[in-house]
């Protein structure tokens, strides 16, 4: 029994390629005679290698060896395997099933499958989600600070209202999966109109009962740089100015009166900062207070 593929068949098959590539630009008949090789076994040799960019003997050899080690440790997950992928997950979450496999490997010595690694990890109470961003320059104290300083303005959650604004655009609303039988593709109809390219700015206010409608304003961004619509554009220090003057201050109560939607809050963005915004805010009684990002 052959205990791995004989040398001359991997040399052959590199020379079968090295004819069909440039310069030779051999055909798979012409390397076939040169090689004395049926020119279907050339073929096949080079739809591997366009596959898999290795030949058919190499393939082989590694998937041996493979097998080999899967025969050679012994898979049995033991509590230390457990907590070994469990560390490995609070180190580095984002890593792949086949990484996973080669930190265990290196770790412990023991070769476990891609399916081995899934199956634990679920019964481990893990699963793969999208990640999210978070600002790493965040400071917890600076925080913690900041949610004293809101329980000492008031315990009245009535006169907090808050202030962001959020990008979106038609893409943001559609469902990007859907449930399909094995092997089927599932499409979904769409119309591919002018609006496709649409991106929405929407500059809001919310207190304890949501959204204040008075105080929503969406806002279309510009297509292009040759859109001169005079409604279109960003959330600009000019704009938010004209936001707060005309749609903000009406909803705004006095705080030293204890009236709703007295205590304005928002994120210290550089549009934010500016003292026209603080004194439009100021004028109705509320007060203002920046919180950290």
């Amino acid at each position: 029994m052959m205990v791995g593929a004989p040398h001359n068949a991997l040399r052959r098959q590199l020379d079968a390629i090295n004819l069909m590539s440039p310069p030779h630009n051999y055909s798979s008949r012409n390397a076939g005679i040169r090689l004395k090789v049926p020119h279907r076994t050339i073929r096949r040799w080079k739809h591997h290698y366009d596959l898999f960019g290795e030949v058919p003997a190499a393939t082989w050899n590694r998937n041996r060896k493979r097998g080999i080690l899967r025969r050679k440790y012994n898979r049995l997950v033991t509590p230390a395997v457990r907590n070994c992928l469990r560390n490995l997950i609070l180190e580095t979450p984002q890593l792949y099933l086949d990484e996973f496999c080669d930190k265990i490997f290196q770790r412990t010595g023991l070769f476990f499958h891609t399916s081995t690694v899934y199956r634990l990890l679920k019964s481990l109470g893990w699963s793969l989600k999208k990640m999210f961003a978070m600002a790493g320059e965040r400071n917890e104290i600076q925080r913690a600070e900041h949610h004293v300083l809101l329980n000492q303005l008031t315990n009245n959650p009535a006169q907090f209202v808050f202030v962001d604004e959020t990008a979106k655009d038609r893409n943001s609303s559609l469902r990007q999966r859907a449930w399909q039988l094995k092997g089927l593709n599932r499409a979904i109809n769409r119309n591919f109109l002018d609006w496709r390219d649409y991106r929405y700015t929407l500059i809001a206010a919310v207190d304890i009962d949501g959204f204040i409608p008075e105080a929503c304003e969406m806002v279309r961004r510009k297509i292009n740089h040759a859109d001169a619509d005079p409604d279109t554009g960003t959330i600009d220090a000019q704009r938010f100015e004209h936001w707060i003057q005309y749609f903000l201050v009406p909803t705004l109560g006095n705080y030293y009166l204890g009236e709703k939607r007295s205590i304005v809050v928002m994120d210290n963005a550089s549009t934010h900062m500016s003292v026209n915004v603080f004194n439009l805010i100021t004028a109705t009684g509320a007060i203002l207070v920046y919180h950290l990002t």
